[in-house]
């Protein structure tokens, strides 16, 4: 997981978040036919990664605007290390059984105060079988 403050946040929001429109688009996709699906799939990986490279350019670029975190084994991240009260963007990539997903949402927190928090839905996963998406 990553966290995003400063120049990071409005970069990666600039450069990575779908619009209301683009979401609506990939789940209108998603409902059509197979063959589409498998192409669909491959897309929505693809997305995912790419949004991934692109957490990891920004956190060598601005690293002191990028805090990381592991989850424990029930999916809890810790969040510590915040030096000023901000508005964070918390994204987290990884696998649950055979989907990939991406989780991301923003949030306020408090300077000097560790948190716990869990990402429970995901706001990207797509069917990934083969472990094409690797974090």
């Amino acid at each position: 997981m990553y966290v995003l403050s400063g120049d990071a946040f409005s970069k990666f929001e600039a450069r990575v978040l779908p619009s209301d429109a683009e979401q609506k688009s990939l789940l209108d996709e998603i409902k059509l036919g197979l063959d589409y699906r498998i192409l669909q799939r491959e897309q929505c990986i693809n997305r995912i990664m790419a949004n991934h490279d692109t957490v990891a350019d920004l956190r060598r670029r601005y690293p002191n605007s990028v805090i990381s975190s592991q989850a424990d084994e029930e999916g809890n991240f810790k969040i510590s290390g915040v030096r000023l009260a901000t508005s964070l963007m918390i994204i987290a990539f990884g696998r649950a059984g055979a989907n990939a997903g991406m989780w991301y949402y923003p949030k306020m927190l408090e300077a000097g105060r560790d948190e716990t928090v869990k990402l429970s839905s995901p706001s990207l996963a797509c069917l990934d079988p083969d472990g094409l998406a690797r974090f």
